[in-house]
């Protein structure tokens, strides 16, 4: 799982400048935090406010607390993946239709297995961001969990992107998920680093494994992506969400 994390985290990193925590206003984040505890205490709602600079939550509801304690692994490992990857999709989506200024008028809704009270159930979580740093990367924001009230199989994982002025709903595959499916976690490291212009030597080296390794990998990731060059596959690749 700790491997899983780092794959998003190196795609976010490529994907976003990083966040510029000294632009962010901490009364912002204290204004938030009041008007957030305040609704919370009236309606019950399981919310946290995340902070993606420290990467946990600065706030926690009591009935959020309730659900799921200090427990920071409650994601069903089945379904850690399709969540996280779902985070990165969204960012795509936006970054790929030159519409990251619209970020902000959006959520995240989706569907997945949490552990809550030590047992999986079906939950149902929106993402808002609600604070952005001056380059427009999002610094907070507010997650509110609801429990699914269909609790029966297939145990799919959903999500897609609405818009919070016009209501209009965006639907996300998990094509991308099942692309880095294709090509293994070295064979994916490999191809990034073709993609920096990194020869086999360099990437030998870099890697700690014989040119010999490098190349062998190499020749599968052609063959796998169908690819006649590294030109090629890297472009495949990219396509197919496989590199960013």
């Amino acid at each position: 799982m700790k491997d899983q994390t780092k794959t998003v985290l190196d795609d976010l990193i490529e994907l976003f400048s990083p966040l510029d925590y000294s632009t962010t206003d901490q009364h912002a984040a204290e204004k938030h935090i009041n008007n957030i505890e305040s609704f919370a205490k009236q309606s019950h709602k399981a919310i946290a406010i995340y902070d993606n600079k420290v990467n946990k939550p600065i706030y926690m509801s009591e009935a959020y607390r309730d659900y799921f304690g200090d427990d920071i692994d409650t994601v069903h490992p089945d379904d850690f993946d399709a969540v996280y990857q779902s985070s990165i999709d969204t960012l795509l989506y936006f970054k790929n239709n030159n519409i990251e200024s619209q970020i902000p008028m959006h959520r995240l809704v989706r569907k997945y297995r949490a552990k809550i009270n030590n047992k999986y159930v079906v939950v149902i979580e929106h993402v808002e961001p609600i604070e952005f740093d001056a380059q427009g990367n999002v610094w907070l924001s507010r997650i509110t969990i609801d429990i699914s009230p269909i609790q029966t199989p297939p145990y799919n994982v959903d999500f897609k992107i609405i818009n919070i002025k016009t209501g209009d709903i965006i639907t996300l595959d998990y094509s991308s998920h099942k692309n880095r499916q294709l090509l293994s976690k070295r064979e994916i490291e490999i191809l990034r680093l073709i993609n920096k212009g990194l020869l086999s030597k360099e990437i030998s080296d870099q890697l700690n494994i014989s040119v010999h390794t490098v190349n062998t990998h190499r020749q599968r990731i052609l063959e796998k992506l169908q690819a006649n060059s590294s030109i090629e596959a890297i472009k495949a690749a990219s396509n197919k969400g496989i590199i960013l």
